[in-house]
């Protein structure tokens, strides 16, 4: 009888574990990196929406500018780096996509202070397993 009721626990064990091992994944490779959103104080309007443009629809003007781009997967944490005008920005605010559930993706807002009429805009990350780097730039006049 004790026998069989170690034998249970073992089993049960055992069970516990592989379930546990089963569930535990990877995070998801960085597939697609884009930018989402361009802002900025000579265009005073909501956010220009880029719908994967590679110029926005509306001129921006500075001295101020925020750009949101979008990771589809993971990054590796200190790899995502944005320019404008060769200039490095600053990433201000992240947040998690979906917000609730496992996560998918982040969106990174990036700020500047500088003087333009008009430039390039430059994003790079690296995904967290391949450590494939990928990149976008959108022009912004």
């Amino acid at each position: 009888m004790l026998r069989s009721i170690g034998q249970i626990l073992c089993t049960l064990v055992v069970i516990v574990f592989v379930s546990r091992q089963a569930m535990a994944q990877p995070a998801p490779n960085l597939r697609v990196v884009q930018v989402v959103a361009v802002k900025s104080s000579g265009y005073s309007q909501a956010w220009d929406y880029t719908r994967g443009a590679v110029v926005p629809p509306k001129d921006h003007r500075g001295p101020e500018l925020l750009v949101v781009t979008f990771d589809d997967g993971y990054a590796v944490s200190n790899s995502p780096k944005a320019k404008f005008l060769g200039l490095a920005m600053r990433e201000v605010l992240t947040k998690r996509y979906p917000n609730t559930g496992p996560i998918l993706g982040y969106y990174r807002y990036w700020y500047i202070s500088t003087p333009f009429t008009s430039g390039n805009f430059s994003y790079e990350a690296t995904s967290i397993n391949s450590l494939r780097r990928l990149g976008t730039s959108i022009q912004i006049r």
